[in-house]
């Protein structure tokens, strides 16, 4: 994982579950890219990080992510890890 340039997390197999991977993650100096719904635990677990989301049935979004995070990385965007925000350190 600490070379990866992407990390994925998909969604537990309901809404409420936080997949365990997603606290594996937050050291890793890698975009994270969470394939949930906005509604999920996942997604609340990870807002207001550098985390991507996206609905994991809507392949537009997942590519406009995916995009978004190798447009950053190629303007030289530093990744955050996710640990920098208080509740993963």
């Amino acid at each position: 994982m600490n070379s990866a340039a992407m990390l994925v997390a998909f969604q537990g197999a309901t809404p409420s579950q936080v997949p365990a991977k997603i606290f594996d993650f937050v050291s890793n100096p890698a975009a994270v890219l969470a394939l949930t719904d906005r509604e999920s635990a996942t997604a609340a677990v990870l807002e207001g990080t550098h985390a991507l989301i996206a609905p994991m049935n809507d392949e537009t979004a997942i590519a406009q992510q995916i995009e978004t995070a190798f447009s950053d990385a190629i303007a030289g965007v530093p990744i955050v890890p996710m640990n920098v925000d208080e509740r993963y350190a």
